[in-house]
């Protein structure tokens, strides 16, 4: 699994689509690696047309039907902003972003019982 603090992504392709290509989304494949949406990105395109210029945002996108939550890195926040069926939520930085997304797979450690020496 990549480092939660550091950026990494999946090929030389995405890295140099993230910094030098036209705004996209990107997503963390299973290894924890971020990896072009491609969907996503069309998506975004199809409903606000194409987005000039270069802006790189962290953003947790909350899927309003199932609470689920996805960590997104765009390179233009237009990208994130327009998601229809999200709430989105806009971090400072990518270990605070992917942080918040991974909580839903973390449980709480056990409670102890109250009264625990009490015999029955």
């Amino acid at each position: 699994m990549a480092d939660p603090n550091r950026m990494e992504f999946a090929s030389p392709f995405d890295e140099r689509l993230f910094h030098e290509g036209p705004p996209a989304m990107f997503t963390l494949d299973p290894m924890g690696r971020l990896r072009v949406d491609p969907e996503r990105t069309r998506e975004g395109y199809l409903l606000v047309g194409s987005p000039e210029g270069h802006e790189a945002g962290h953003f947790v996108l909350v899927d309003r039907a199932t609470g689920l939550r996805m960590y997104a890195l765009v390179s233009h926040p237009v990208l994130a902003t327009c998601q229809p069926r999200a709430e989105v939520h806009r971090y400072p930085d990518y270990a605070s972003a992917v942080t918040e997304a991974m909580k839903q797979w973390t449980m709480p450690a056990p409670q102890a019982l109250d009264g625990g020496d009490e015999e029955s």
